[in-house]
């Protein structure tokens, strides 16, 4: 019997009429970097929570330390907790759909035989070979190897298990030459062999060459290209609290009632999968123990779904979509669990080579500022290149990018690209906008 079950059994001797547990295990491995190895430490984290219900009185708890002893400590507070608690009235039930899906390509066994050796090797290649160049130099950079194990149970169910790999690197180079530039380049992956440092440093060192000359432009109303990882951020800011069906319920989303309305551009389609072949966040369950699926948020424009976790599902009367999140002592809320802008038809290439007047945005800062409820877009531009005739004329920097979220996707769109890339779990391909606005000198 594993800690999740003890948790649980021990609960319901003590005339809970309801208990869930879940217990995460991680380690994680972290390097840090510049123009040589720095520091490297290992991190293990355990976490047990539990939740228990009595007459609609909910009440949760957790522990850090996995012993029969403690858990026997935080289940009887959290007994002891939900006695007085105030009643939910919208309570229903815990989660009785106990099912997994099936997912591919979450763990990577090598995660296990990896060693420090290997892994600084594979950094100093990277290393190398820009110092060999001698146009850049690495001024930060972190390798983040994490393997994860997640346990739930529940009254109506025996434990489950499932595990995971994540690799994270991030890079960030400056130019020596010609004058003060900087280039970054960021890998998240749940396979090692996908991580090539050599390439990724290549990248940032070629980006610091390329903005050396950047400077601010004047303020105008332009064409604007969104780089496919930029564009993933300034999504999971705006669409991500948005879709929740906890949000919507609580008023604060602006998506409050929109189902089967007219949203965006009928280009823009846009799925939440959380059996994403490789996905960041693809898991066979969630953490309501409730099966992980495909739903479609936004089909031709048209918002057709909310993600649930049960009990949103129960107040909307609906089924969950596996989007349960818990943190902690906090209760399980709808999250995303990969967020997917799908691919257009165009290439990226010939996006630019068609724009006659624009501003390609390669990178930014600050776009979480951004305020998703209003749709004011908001996000300072490190990174960008001017478009003249389908060819880059100059390389731009310290310029804000301005404008309403919303109405640029239900009426400024011109294309979505072919280039989808991921930021963390959000996947998004390159987007050009017919007009924002570009605040500058």
């Amino acid at each position: 019997m594993d800690y999740c079950e003890i948790a649980v059994n021990k609960a319901i001797k003590l005339g809970m009429d309801e208990v869930d547990a879940v217990v995460r295990n991680e380690k994680v491995i972290q390097i840090s970097f510049a123009q040589e190895i720095q520091n490297i430490s290992t991190l293990t984290k355990t976490l047990l929570s539990i939740r228990v219900i009595k007459d609609k009185k909910i009440a949760t708890y957790s522990t850090t330390l996995l012993n029969k002893q403690s858990i026997n400590d935080i289940v009887k507070r959290a007994v002891k907790i939900a006695k007085v608690a105030p009643e939910d009235q919208n309570w229903s039930s815990l989660n009785k759909t106990i099912k997994k899906s099936t997912v591919k390509n979450l763990y990577d066994p090598i995660i296990n035989k990896l060693d420090y050796g290997e892994l600084t090797g594979a950094i100093n290649a990277g290393l190398d070979n820009v110092a060999n160049d001698g146009k850049a130099l690495i001024t930060r950079g972190v390798l983040h190897v994490t393997k994860r194990k997640f346990s739930f149970s529940n009254c109506y169910c025996d434990s489950m298990e499932r595990k995971s790999s994540h690799f994270f690197t991030y890079v960030l180079a400056k130019a020596v030459k010609g004058g003060e530039s900087t280039g970054t380049e960021q890998l998240q992956t749940r396979f090692w062999k996908d991580i090539d440092f050599t390439s990724l440093t290549n990248s940032a060192a070629e980006m610091s060459q390329k903005y050396l000359n950047a400077k601010p432009i004047k303020s105008k109303k332009m064409p604007i290209i969104i780089k496919s990882d930029v564009f993933a951020r300034i999504m999971n800011r705006m669409l991500s609290p948005s879709i929740s069906a906890e949000t919507v319920r609580k008023g604060r989303s602006p998506l409050k009632d929109k189902i089967d309305s007219q949203i965006a551009m009928e280009c823009f389609n846009v799925i939440d999968d959380g059996t994403l072949d490789k996905g960041l966040n693809s898991s066979s369950f969630d953490q309501e123990g409730y099966p992980t699926q495909k739903t479609t948020i936004i089909s031709k424009g048209v918002l057709k779904n909310y993600i649930y976790d049960h009990y949103s599902a129960v107040l909307d009367n609906t089924q969950s979509t596996g989007n349960a999140n818990r943190g902690g002592r906090a209760k399980p809320r709808p999250n995303v669990s990969n967020l997917i802008l799908v691919n257009g038809d165009k290439d990226f290439d010939e996006v630019i080579s068609e724009t006659k007047n624009g501003l390609l945005i390669e990178e930014t800062i600050g776009e979480w500022l951004s305020n998703p409820t209003s749709g004011q877009l908001n996000a300072t531009v490190t990174h960008g290149q001017l478009i003249e005739n389908g060819e880059y004329s100059q390389s731009v920097k310290n310029v804000i990018l301005s404008g309403n979220f919303w109405e640029a996707i239900k009426n400024d769109i011109e294309a979505i690209c072919n280039d989808s890339r991921n930021s963390g779990n959000i996947y998004s391909p390159s987007v050009k906008f017919s007009e924002l606005v570009v605040a500058g000198k």
